[in-house]
């Protein structure tokens, strides 16, 4: 393919934090520890440190109470304090624009969009659709002049149905409930669906196919469809707000990269799943976000699930019905709003000859 491409530079400021060190706390002017106790993290809404100093401030706290505040604190895996320092992290992220879409060029191909659209509008292409129109016209007043005359032999004809009579299969049609609020989303790991957030306890998920495919390809993996219960999927909001609440920074990375340890910027593994079990006591299973694409060229949706009862290999709350039951029940179920998938059929389970089979082979072995 030829055509021009961008590479988005995202630029994105991580903040540096060290550990307290304590071993000088005792030789600390009063103006260094209430510094010391404001720069200190801590997850809760009340901060126990800050409080303490702000009592300090007022007299009602001594120094060693301030001290210990400090040192308890301490023993936290959170308790950092900003350096003042940045370092920056760069990503690189391909994007084909629209503008380029549109103009795309192939020797595998007669163009781009618009120019396949003006070929099917063109005159050429109309006299052509014109030609076949009047050529498939001549041929059916044929057959049927042929079929109305009297001097025709007489020609006989079998026919068998397929199912049943010429094989059978135990191939369901799935039912899908429409009272389920759920989503068909892809990924694209090599993993099996069983294997899926054995390492991390996190599952990505993409909204678009296309970028599945691609993140496949590069990992030697294969697209799978999984669906999700959309009730128990929160928001980029409201995973940003449940960092925040827990007394950590937002500031330096994107939702998704916060949560997710191959990034240099993200929390640590311990805060992770201290997130997670947040939200989960919140009711969530997962987190719906906005992703940088690589294939559509613009921003997408994801999802990160934390919780696999909320995603499926097949239609949440689905069930299935065989042949018999569908001819019985297919039309109520349709009014009912029930949609169907006979992805069943298309790989044939089970499939085995039926009486009939052999009786048919030798009849287009004789007539062919």
């Amino acid at each position: 393919l030829e055509g021009k491409a961008v590479i988005n530079l995202r630029v994105i400021p991580n903040t540096q934090y060290t550990k307290v060190n304590i071993k000088n706390i005792n030789s600390m002017s009063d103006t260094d520890l209430l510094a010391l106790a404001e720069k200190m993290k801590d997850p809760e809404y009340f901060r126990p440190v800050q409080r303490v100093a702000t009592e300090f401030e007022m007299g009602s706290a001594s120094r060693n109470d301030l001290i210990k505040a400090i040192k308890v604190q301490r023993t936290k895996s959170y308790s950092r304090i900003k350096t003042g320092l940045k370092t920056l992290t760069f990503r690189a992220i391909p994007l084909i624009p629209d503008s380029t879409l549109e103009t795309l060029k192939s020797d595998k191909s007669i163009g781009s969009l618009t120019r396949l659209d003006a070929l099917v509008r063109s005159k050429e292409v109309a006299a052509m659709e014109t030609q076949r129109k009047a050529k498939e016209a001549k041929t059916v007043g044929k057959a049927t002049a042929y079929s109305r005359s009297t001097s025709n032999e007489p020609k006989g004809i079998t026919v068998l149905d397929f199912d049943d009579t010429l094989a059978t299969t135990k191939s369901e049609v799935i039912v899908i409930d429409p009272n389920i609020k759920q989503e068909k989303l892809f990924n694209g790991s090599p993993k099996s669906f069983k294997q899926l957030g054995d390492r991390t306890g996190l599952i990505f998920l993409a909204s678009e196919v296309r970028e599945a495919k691609a993140y496949a390809e590069s990992n030697r993996g294969e697209v799978k469809e999984i669906y999700v219960d959309k009730s128990k999927i929160g928001t980029e909001a409201q995973l940003l707000s449940k960092i925040e609440e827990l007394g950590y920074s937002t500031e330096d990375a994107l939702a998704y990269e916060l949560i997710d340890t191959r990034f240099p910027n993200s929390l640590k593994q311990s805060e992770i799943n201290e997130v997670i079990k947040a939200l989960k006591k919140d009711g969530l299973s997962g987190v719906e976000y906005t992703d940088g694409a690589q294939v559509v060229g613009k921003n997408t949706k994801s999802t990160v699930v934390f919780d696999k009862s909320a995603v499926s290999e097949t239609p949440i709350g689905s069930r299935k019905i065989n042949a018999e039951e569908f001819a019985k029940q297919g039309g109520d179920l349709l009014a009912q709003g029930f949609e169907f998938d006979f992805s069943e059929f298309n790989k044939v389970v089970e499939g085995k000859t039926a009486p009939l089979f052999n009786k048919a082979m030798k009849l287009a072995g004789k007539f062919g």
